[in-house]
């Protein structure tokens, strides 16, 4: 029987850092004429260093808007931060994984939900994210 080993990386809380929306309302926007809305999203992460074994993951998306019209509809900005904390000693790819993999894979279903209730709340048609591949993400950015 395999020996179950105890986690490297605890997600220890998370919350909403900052959110900043510019909407046309529906009825003055293409919406109102049953007109696709084109959206466009762009996510980055930040890792911030508390001390030695905690760490903050920033995590953003920005969603831009436009009508047929190339008219601006919406601009959708929310950065999230889970505050995570990094047991035992590890190797260097176990950290990268841990920070740039696992806690963004932790903290992006978060992000998914925020951007759906705050598209709903703004009587604008709600916004879903689509799951993401976190790993391919990663390796992009390199």
């Amino acid at each position: 029987m395999e020996e179950i080993k105890s986690p490297i990386l605890l997600f220890n809380s998370y919350g909403i850092k900052s959110i900043d929306m510019d909407i046309i309302p529906p009825q003055l926007s293409a919406q109102a004429q049953n007109t696709e809305v084109e959206l466009d999203a762009k996510f980055s992460k930040e890792i911030i260093k508390l001390n030695d074994k905690n760490f903050a993951v920033d995590l953003s998306v920005e969603i831009l808007g436009n009508d047929s019209n190339s008219k601006k509809v919406i601009d959708l900005k929310i950065c999230m931060e889970g505050y995570f904390e990094l047991v035992g000693d590890l190797t260097e790819k176990e950290f990268e994984n841990n920070l740039n993999i696992n806690a963004v894979s932790i903290l992006f279903p978060y992000l998914r939900t925020a951007v759906s209730t705050i598209s709903i709340l703004s009587n604008f048609s709600r916004i879903d994210i689509p799951p993401m591949n976190i790993i391919q993400w990663f390796e992009l950015e390199k």
